[in-house]
């Protein structure tokens, strides 16, 4: 049992050899499946019969020079074996990269010494120990020194693949503190992936229109929710919007582009943001409250059309107001032929959840419209 074990263990190190040699070269699809199957037989192989081979020396006496106590001896055995099949798998497959800071030179020593010298050295020591006949022959040096060496070797790389573990951890501790770091001074705190990933387009923003950010201008003020993040965001956009010199005009263009979701972003932007030159924008708007109004039209006549909510009547109402009142004369007519739209009954929705919800806009944006009518 102990030489077939010994014949195995030999057979299984060059097994290793021989898929360490291949797998220097990158190997993908069913080659690269085969191999990892036959890296999985080959290691569990070589373990179970290294240890098979180390017990049935023990059991022969073969380790007796080790230490004269037995439970020393144990100990000592067990620890150099489980390090010499550490320290190969670690050369040949799993490369903790322990030794990467060194030269050239020293990287490429300590490999081979996993890969090649210190198995040698132990299946040399390991021959002599298995022939009784043969190792009364021979001077103790020729399996004593062997062993010692490569258990000594196998030892010194287990420290050192711990100690490249050790160190990792220890960068990895620095970097995410220093990451920390790096977020507190560039945020202000612990934020929300969201704000950080809002916060750094706003920042990168290039484009020559302001459509995008836009978005980032007029979003949700729910402090309780988003635990003021949503007004830092809409701060940040607000001022890259205003940076353009020629932001009005932006946003004038953004009023006649006949996009409902850009024309609902302009109204929450101008109902929250004072115009320097407002009569310019006495056109656009109307013209937006006319695409408006047959935004409204369709929805309300088609039941599966819900783009009423993306209308923003309410926000229209408040800029009108606040920003145009001395102009009101000039939107009463298109505020009329949007009220005139909103009073059509809406169509039967199926849903009745939506049908809940549309039903809810609508009122609202009737009794909005209707308010600046009478105020105005």
């Amino acid at each position: 049992m102990a030489y077939i074990s010994y014949v195995l263990t030999l057979l299984f190190f060059f097994g290793i050899s021989l898929i360490n040699g291949y797998f220097s070269k990158p190997h993908r699809g069913e080659d690269g499946i085969a191999l990892g199957m036959m890296l999985q037989v080959v290691v569990i192989g070589f373990t179970i019969c290294s240890l098979i081979l180390t017990l049935s020396i023990w059991w022969k006496g073969g380790f007796d020079w080790v230490s004269p106590q037995g439970r020393t001896r144990n100990i000592l055995v067990g620890i150099g074996w489980l390090c010499m099949v550490v320290a190969i798998f670690d050369s040949s497959f799993f490369e903790s990269g322990w030794y990467h800071d060194l030269p050239d030179f020293f990287r490429l020593l300590i490999k081979r010494i996993g890969q090649i010298w210190m198995p040698l050295l132990v299946f040399a020591s390991c021959f002599f120990l298995l022939n009784t006949e043969l190792k009364a022959r021979v001077s103790p040096y020729f399996y004593k020194t062997p062993m010692a060496i490569a258990f000594g070797l196998a030892a010194l790389m287990v420290l050192g693949i711990l100690f490249g573990w050790a160190r990792r951890q220890i960068e990895h501790k620095i970097a995410v503190r220093e990451a920390r770091q790096e977020e507190i001074r560039k945020y202000g705190g612990d934020r929300s992936w969201y704000f950080k990933t809002s916060m750094d387009f706003i920042n990168a923003h290039n484009d020559t229109t302001i459509t995008r950010l836009l978005s980032y201008a007029v979003m949700d003020r729910d402090r309780d929710r988003d635990k003021g993040e949503n007004d830092e965001i809409r701060k940040a956009a607000v001022a890259k919007i205003k940076s353009y010199e020629h932001w009005e005009t932006n946003l004038i263009r953004i009023l006649e582009s006949k996009d409902i979701g850009d024309i609902f972003n302009a109204y929450g932007f101008l109902e929250a943001n004072t115009l320097e030159h407002p009569k310019e924008f006495i056109i656009p708007i109307k013209n937006s409250i006319t695409y408006v109004t047959t935004v409204s039209n369709e929805s309300i006549k088609n039941p599966d059309n819900f783009f009423l909510g993306s209308t923003n009547i309410g926000a229209l109402c408040q800029i009108l107001e606040a920003q145009f009142k001395s102009n009101a004369a000039d939107f009463r007519s298109n505020m009329v032929n949007l009220q005139q739209v909103l009073d059509i009954p809406p169509a039967k929705r199926s849903d009745k959840k939506y049908a809940q919800g549309f039903d809810e806009i609508l009122q609202k944006s009737r009794l909005v419209v209707k308010n600046w009518l009478e105020a105005n």
